[in-house]
């Protein structure tokens, strides 16, 4: 790692922290603002009517919105279970090694040697 001035630190984390708050606040803005979802709970006759009547695009920004918002959840998650992460005394799980893979990357030419 290279020595990095305090400065040089303070700065990069304070636009990590920035971004952070910028993407916690801005997507759910852009998805309230741009998205499209129901004002209730649509009953087994409204589907099937919204599948089998022409579309305005309306169903697709629909589905576009619901996937946005599970990401949007995933990402939340991900950042409340890494902010507490440090805190903990034990290190992360070993990730698990896919089947057929070997345990590290091939070497150039085949792993021979001379």
């Amino acid at each position: 790692m290279r020595n990095r001035s305090i400065a040089a630190r303070l700065v990069r984390a304070l636009f990590a922290l920035a971004t952070l708050i910028a993407l916690l606040a801005g997507v759910p803005a852009v998805l309230l603002g741009i998205g499209v979802l129901p004002d209730h709970l649509p009953g087994i006759d409204e589907i099937t009517a919204a599948l089998t009547s022409p579309d305005s695009g309306q169903l697709f920004l629909g589905a576009v919105t619901l996937i946005g918002w599970y990401g949007y959840l995933s990402f939340v998650i991900s950042v409340v279970l890494e902010t507490g992460a440090p805190r903990r005394p034990r290190p992360a799980p070993p990730r698990p090694r896919r089947r057929g893979c070997p345990p590290h990357p091939p070497r150039p030419g085949g792993g021979r040697r001379g």
